[in-house]
């Protein structure tokens, strides 16, 4: 889709959520995904296009994206409902988070994870997409790109792992000619 056409998008949904906003309403923040194990959070709304690593090494975890997704507001019906999807190489995977009723501060926010395919070496693009359901209409959405590698040793240290195990082996072979020496 192009770029045009995608923000001439978003400032429909933002006037039409904006129209309809009431004093209590509930809105979303601006997305942020989690990096370097959850240390760092990246703001997707500020960095558009940027390049996001796993949000985690965990074993299992390991291609896997973390998003920090904000809201606040009063939830007034009990089918309300965060949705999010991800498209990575043409694959969505969609998640929902459903909002109990109440009212909830700036600041509280909702995770997801999703775990992406083994073997994206290149920065690949991603899109995401969430949308805040409330009776069954969209009360509010937002989109965004950015890209995806997975993370890969540097250069640097397959040199020093190479380096260890070259020492290990002739370590273990001057081990041998001593004990077989004696």
């Amino acid at each position: 889709m192009p770029r045009k056409a995608i923000l001439i998008s978003v400032v429909l949904m933002c006037a039409l959520a904006a129209g309809s906003a009431k004093a209590d309403s509930l809105a979303l923040g601006h997305v942020s995904a989690l990096q370097a194990n959850g240390a760092v959070f990246v703001d997707l709304f500020a960095h558009p296009g940027v390049t996001l690593k796993p949000s985690s090494a965990t074993p299992g975890f390991e291609t896997s994206l973390t998003f920090s997704v904000p809201f606040s507001g009063t939830v007034s019906l009990a089918n309300t409902a965060i949705i999010i999807t991800s498209t990575l190489l043409g694959v969505s995977s969609t998640q929902n988070f459903a909002l109990p009723v109440g009212t909830y501060q700036s600041g509280t926010s909702v995770m997801f994870t999703f775990i992406n395919p083994k073997g994206i070496s290149k920065p690949t693009p991603m899109n995401l997409t969430v949308a805040l359901l409330q009776g069954g209409k969209v009360i509010g959405s937002q989109s965004y790109s950015f890209r995806f590698v997975e993370a890969v040793p540097e250069p640097g240290t397959f040199l020093l792992l190479g380096t260890s195990l070259a020492g290990l082996a002739v370590r273990r072979r001057f081990s041998r000619r001593s004990r077989d020496a004696s």
